[in-house]
């Protein structure tokens, strides 16, 4: 990424790899069988791999007075985003999975989409290195 990124603009380097990314995560959800998808995902990782030192590069160069907040705001907007997708995948899966009985029509319910069960928590150091896919029923899913 270095090499390239000393021979051509970061912003349009930036692009390609939001293309790339936006491509492969396109192909991913369309693909067939093991191979296309692994092929996706590789490709996924190249579109990734440029994005992070790329914007980390240019955010002094577009905020030179605010440097700190303009990377922290950045950063939180991954782990925003991320918790974001989970929420709306949980809401998505629910009827599939058994988890959040929920209506949607009613704004009353929103809070049942962030109860967790607390028997499961009381454990916090065992499971503290490991990230919850999804709680259903008395069943909790972990990956670490």
């Amino acid at each position: 990424v270095g090499w390239v990124a000393d021979r051509v603009s970061r912003p349009q380097i930036l692009a390609a790899s939001c293309l790339t990314w936006t491509v492969a995560t396109v192909g991913t959800a369309l693909a067939p069988s093991f191979l296309p998808l692994a092929g996706s995902r590789m490709l996924f990782a190249l579109g990734n791999a440029a994005q992070n030192p790329i914007a980390f590069s240019m955010l002094p160069e577009l905020f030179p007075n605010n440097k700190a907040l303009a990377c922290s705001v950045y950063n939180l907007s991954i782990h925003v985003g991320r918790a974001g997708a989970f929420l709306a995948g949980g809401v998505a899966a629910s009827p599939i999975i058994g988890g959040f009985s929920m209506d949607p029509s009613s704004w009353r319910n929103f809070p049942d989409l962030f109860q967790i069960p607390m028997d499961y928590l009381d454990h916090t150091v065992a499971i503290s290195g490991l990230t919850i896919l999804y709680v259903s029923g008395s069943t909790m899913v972990l990956a670490s």
